[in-house]
């Protein structure tokens, strides 16, 4: 049995054809630490279809491949691409953002809990929320020109008796 084994039986195990997992969520399921370059080189979640990178092989032949690397947010998602072993599977983007459609509000809370490290989903709502109405008042302040870092105020008058 191979290092990267447990991630094979994982995904063979799954019934969907969707995973989209925080780095720690893959370390879970190995029992051990990704490497390094996991977390720094693109290239190392790259779907190769020769070569010796048994993590690779381990989501190709169970019929897997990544898409969707994001290591800024320590992100990655697993597609299903056919039966395990599969031949000539297409390569994954070097990097794009996470494609979530608007109705995939569950997946969006997740993905936004492991990145804010919360598990509360009614506090990550509420932190959403007050970002989200904060950048729509400062839009707003802005569009009345309530943003002018340039404007440059006359002193005040002061009384004589001062």
């Amino acid at each position: 049995m191979g290092k990267y084994e447990p991630l094979k039986r994982y995904l063979e195990s799954r019934s969907d054809d969707s995973w989209s997992a925080h780095l720690s969520d893959i370390e879970h399921v190995l029992g051990f630490a990704l490497p390094a370059s996991a977390y720094k080189y693109y290239a190392w979640w790259a779907n190769e279809t020769s070569g010796t990178h048994s993590h690779a092989k381990s989501w190709q032949e169970a019929g897997w491949n990544t898409r969707d690397v994001n290591l800024d947010n320590n992100f990655v998602r697993f597609e299903r691409v056919g039966h395990p072993a599969c031949a000539e599977a297409p390569a994954a983007p070097a990097h794009r953002e996470p494609d979530l459609a608007l109705g995939d509000l569950g997946q969006l809370v997740d993905l936004a809990g492991r990145i804010l490290r919360i598990t509360d989903h009614r506090e990550i709502m509420r932190i959403a929320l007050e970002s989200l109405i904060r950048d729509a008042v400062n839009q707003e302040l802005i569009g009345i020109g309530g943003s002018m870092p340039d404007l440059q105020l006359p002193e005040r008058e002061r009384p004589a008796a001062w």
